[in-house]
């Protein structure tokens, strides 16, 4: 289907409160439904809002609409009517159902009750059977009609609920459309996902008979499935996606990150290389142990001015690159 969505263009029709206007009000209420209609899979065509009635079912037809819905707020009983009021046309049944739901939406939503004898009307029953020029009209030119009066704007409490509820009022017509026409939502593309670094292990740790899948790629799609992996196994990691919903295995496989299947772990840094360095003994005799400390049995004993290489330390001793053991290095002075 698509769409036409023509608001009142009456700017002498003056609100009892606020000094606004149909026009303004209407116009305003269009632009919102407008924006609602975005998420739904649906043609819509705003009119031209400097057109009168009079051109506005010609543009409809010329833009291959199928649909038409005129917004207004409307007048009458001296001040105190209340509630909204859908025309339809007899001859295209949806535009009654459309009216209907209409109707039924914002009333769900109107704090003021309504006091029309009926709020879904016949449009063709108007001007002692001429009808309303917006169901008219479009429909001789094989649109479907619905005219749309959300409350009384010559009423103050009417007029001020008007201006004050159009966003609530906007979602009540959408929501209605949505209804009568069974509108779904647009799916919105997947954002491409990226890889980032990241380094650890992952432990599967769901217990269920149907395991976990590891993925060909990071996507919950079936055909991503490459095989499944039980409780207890572990995998190394190398990578997270950029949404945080699959770690990219070293195998360049994929697998969730809800921590309801699977444990991560990251990765400890590896301990920096030791850079090996001489030393002379600077003690006439220096005992050289099994390990690091007097704890130690000794193994030997070196003497002054001797170099030695030192290929690691602990708690203040040196081991020799010999294997002969550990000196104390408060013994010695690196050369």
């Amino acid at each position: 289907m698509k769409l036409y969505l023509s608001p009142s263009n009456q700017p002498a029709n003056k609100y009892a409160v606020g000094s606004t206007t149909e026009k303004i009000q209407m116009e305003a209420l269009a632009k919102l439904v407008q924006a609602r209609l975005q998420d739904y899979e649906i043609d819509l065509v705003m009119a031209t809002l400097s057109y009168d009635i009079n051109k506005r079912d010609d543009e409809a037809k010329a833009k291959g609409c199928t649909h038409y819905l005129a917004l207004h707020s409307n007048a009458g009983g001296a001040g105190k009517a209340q509630g909204a009021v859908a025309f339809y046309h007899p001859k295209a049944s949806v535009t009654k159902t459309l009216a209907t739901n209409l109707i039924a939406e914002l009333n769900a939503i109107n704090p003021n009750k309504e006091n029309r004898n009926s709020q879904v009307v016949d449009g063709m029953t108007l001007f002692k059977g001429a009808g309303a020029g917006e169901i008219r009209e479009p429909f001789e030119k094989d649109l479907k009609p619905v005219l749309l009066e959300v409350d009384f704007h010559d009423n103050p409490t009417t007029a001020k609920w008007i201006i004050d509820n159009k966003p609530a009022i906007a979602d009540a017509i959408t929501r209605a459309l949505v209804k009568t026409f069974k509108l779904k939502k647009k799916v919105a593309p997947a954002p491409a996902t990226g890889i980032k670094d990241l380094a650890g292990t992952v432990k599967i740790i769901y217990t269920g008979a149907d395991g976990v899948n590891a993925r060909k790629a990071p996507s919950f799609e079936q055909d991503a499935v490459d095989h499944v992996v039980k409780a207890g196994e572990v995998f190394t990691v190398t990578g997270i996606t950029t949404d945080g919903q699959f770690y990219r295995l070293k195998s360049g496989l994929f697998i969730t990150t809800g921590d309801k299947f699977v444990a991560y772990s990251k990765a400890t840094p590896a301990a920096p290389a030791f850079t090996e360095y001489l030393v002379k003994v600077t003690a006439y005799a220096l005992n050289v142990r099994k390990g690091p400390g007097i704890n130690h049995p000794i193994a030997t004993t070196i003497r002054l001015g001797q170099v030695y290489t030192i290929v690691g330390e602990k708690d203040g001793w040196g081991q020799l690159k010999s294997g002969a053991g550990w000196i104390n290095l408060d013994y010695t002075e690196r050369v």
